[in-house]
C-alpha cells in the first residue's frame, strides 16, 4: 500500500507537469510526506524480506517511524488539507499518503511492535531526520526561492516566523515521541504483569 501510494504520486506528478522522470522524482523528494512514506515502504519491505532486520525490527526504529508518519498526517490535516482539492485518482493517492498509511502504521505499532526497551533519551536520536530535512528545505529554499510547504516559505512569511514554525513543529514532534515512549513503557509493564498487551 505504501509503495502503491508513493509510486502513484510519482506517476500523477509526472503526467501533470512537463518534466523528465528524473526532475519529477527529485521534485517530489523535497517533500517530507514523500520521504516518510518511502521510509515506511522500505521498512515494511525489509522486514518482510528479513524477519530480524537489524534496523527496522527494533521497537525504537518503528516508534520513530510512527512519530514521523503521524506528523505527516496531522500537519497535513491541520495546515494543508484546506489549501487544495485533489480530484479523482489524485484524491485517492492523497488520502493514502496522508491518512491511510499513518493510521495503518499506528495500528501496526499497537498490535505488532514489541513494547520493550523504550527510553526517553532515545528521542534525541529521532530528531535527526526531521532536523536534517528542515535544514535542507530552508537552505534549498533560500538558494532557489522554492519552499516545499507554505509554512516554510521564508520569502512570504519572513525568516523569524519560519524559524518559529520550525520550533513549534519540533516541539510537537517531541510531544508525540514522549507520548509513545510513555505508552510503550506502560504497555511493557502491563505485558510483564499479565502476559498480554490487551487484557
Amino acid at each position: 500500500m505504501s509503495w502503491f501510494a508513493v509510486l502513484s504520486q510519482f506517476i500523477t506528478t509526472y503526467l501533470s507537469v512537463e518534466a523528465t522522470p528524473l526532475l519529477a522524482s527529485l521534485g517530489l523528494l523535497n517533500y517530507f510526506t514523500i520521504l516518510t512514506n518511502v521510509l515506511v515502504a522500505i521498512s515494511f519491505t525489509l522486514m518482510v524480506l528479513e524477519k530480524q532486520n537489524r534496523l527496522f525490527s527494533y521497537p525504537e526504529s518503528q516508534t520513530a517511524i510512527l512519530v514521523y508518519i503521524l506528523v505527516v498526517g496531522i500537519v497535513y490535516s491541520a495546515l494543508l488539507r484546506s489549501t487544495w482539492n485533489p480530484l479523482g485518482f489524485q484524491r485517492v493517492v492523497d488520502e493514502l499518503l496522508h491518512t491511510v498509511v499513518p493510521l495503518y502504521y499506528l495500528i501496526y505499532w499497537f498490535v505488532f511492535t514489541p513494547k520493550t526497551g523504550f527510553k526517553y533519551f532515545q528521542i534525541t536520536r529521532w530528531l535527526v531526520y526531521p532536523a536534517l530535512y528542515l535544514i535542507y528545505s530552508l537552505v534549498r529554499g533560500a538558494a532557489t526561492g522554492k519552499f516545499p510547504y507554505p509554512f516554510l516559505n521564508a520569502a512570504s512569511l519572513g525568516w523569524g516566523n519560519v524559524l518559529l514554525v520550525c520550533l513549534v513543529l519540533t516541539l510537537f514532534l517531541m510531544g508525540l515521541a514522549f507520548l509513545f515512549v510513555f505508552i510503550g513503557q506502560r504497555l511493557s509493564t502491563k505485558r510483564d504483569s499479565t502476559g498480554s498487551y490487551f487484557e
